[in-house]
């Protein structure tokens, strides 16, 4: 009836339980007790209290039926452990759903339903990647029917940034339920596309890994969405687009006859492959810059046009565009490998600026691409908002560049 995964390096707060279902599940660590009818109404008081006071899970719809996440008794050690860095892996909660009418007899069989990108999600929430060493399948009394010995992932700890901390936002349960009804659940890309974005905000890797990072997961987006390439004549008249046409078909003729006449079938093919390079050289282009603009637009950010008159009002001392900075710095990371800060004297603040805000707008977009419309933590910090909580659409048009973190 129940399946169950312990999960390790999930550290998070829990908040009091609001579904009475829950009080006395079969697979609940803390059942709350029963306060007698009986008793005065100023004891009950209290004993409702005391009744309660471990009665604090963080709950979920999955299957058609309520799921939830439990701290284990001793789990303030065990979270203590990991982030003194005295554990590298340890569980610390365990997490339990309803089968329903799905069929688990085979670990195929739950290949087709179980929630497996539960744990990728719980990694985007905390900041720290989870994992689970095990499933087990329980009846309704809560006894053991099968464990299944399936690694879920042993990921090392290492905190993040928490997308979503329960103190503040209450969201983790409705990020898990809302993430059912997302059209991508089911597709290849999504789970490491957030594993991206957990990776690029851990505090143990260097600020070139962490560009890296969200390099590749927006490269994989704006391929997903067909935005990594351009019509490079979309903007072109049709007399403009006659004239570059005409002059590329007469160069690549070219070097065609030059073909003809090689020495050797190696530079025959060499010169062929430029020809057929040269005719179609105006039909496409990879700019990672304006293609994540596009990006950002398909889901209704307004982040683009706010820095662009940002720059526009503060020219950059290179006198780049934001999108020219986009590309650059990806270049950078993809092709050198690291900002070389010493020598060629890259604006670390700058750097530091523009990936905390692409950091931002990765967790909106895939938050809005799981279907949650709840608050969230943002990566941009504004002295003074540390305990705020914002909605995936707090960006407007008219919000200041200021808030986006370019002063």
């Amino acid at each position: 009836m129940y399946w169950v995964i312990p999960l390790s390096n999930f550290i998070s707060n829990f908040g009091p339980n609001k579904i009475v279902e829950l009080d006395r599940h079969p697979l609940r660590i803390y059942p709350t007790p029963i306060v007698p009818e009986e008793i005065s109404d100023k004891d009950k008081v209290h004993a409702n209290f005391i009744a309660n006071n471990e009665n604090h899970l963080i709950s979920f719809r999955c299957n058609g039926g309520i799921g939830f996440i439990e701290m284990l008794p001793d789990y303030d050690d065990r979270k203590n452990r990991l982030l003194d860095g005295n554990d590298r892996n340890n569980i610390t909660a365990v997490m339990i759903g309803e089968i329903g009418s799905k069929s688990a007899n085979e670990f195929a069989d739950l290949e087709k339903w179980f929630p497996f990108n539960f744990l990728t999600l719980l990694g985007l929430a905390t900041g720290s990647e989870v994992g689970a060493p095990w499933i087990e399948l329980r009846d309704s009394r809560g006894k053991l029917v099968r464990r299944i010995h399936v690694s879920l992932g042993r990921p090392f700890f290492s905190k993040g940034h928490r997308s979503i901390d329960e103190v503040r936002n209450r969201g983790i349960g409705q990020l898990l339920t809302s993430s059912r009804y997302s059209l991508h659940q089911q597709e290849s890309y999504l789970n490491p596309i957030i594993k991206h974005l957990i990776r690029s905000g851990l505090d143990n890797i260097s600020l070139d890994d962490k560009m890296s990072h969200l390099f590749r997961a927006f490269d994989r987006l704006c391929k997903v969405y067909d935005l990594d390439i351009q019509d490079l004549t979309e903007e072109l008249n049709d007399s403009q687009k006659a004239i570059v046409k005409r002059e590329l078909n007469l160069a690549a003729e070219t070097i065609r006859h030059e073909a003809k006449n090689a020495f050797n079938n190696d530079q025959r093919n060499s010169l062929m492959t430029i020809a057929g390079r040269v005719i179609n050289s105006d039909n496409k282009d990879r700019k990672f810059g304006l293609a994540l603009i596009d990006l950002t637009k398909k889901f209704g950010l307004s982040d683009a046009d706010i820095v662009e008159t940002h720059y526009q009002i503060n020219p950059r001392s290179d006198g780049y565009k934001w999108h020219q900075v986009l590309s650059y710095y990806r270049g950078i990371v993809i092709h050198e490998g690291y900002f070389n800060f010493r020598e060629k004297g890259y604006d670390h603040y700058d750097v530091v600026r523009i990936w905390k805000h692409l950091h931002d707008i990765l967790i909106r977009i895939v938050l809005k691409m799981l279907c949650y419309d709840g608050t969230y933590q943002r990566s941009v910090f504004i002295p003074g908002d540390w305990a705020a909580s914002w909605p995936v659409d707090w960006v407007k048009s008219d919000t200041q560049s200021s808030e986006l973190g370019y002063e």
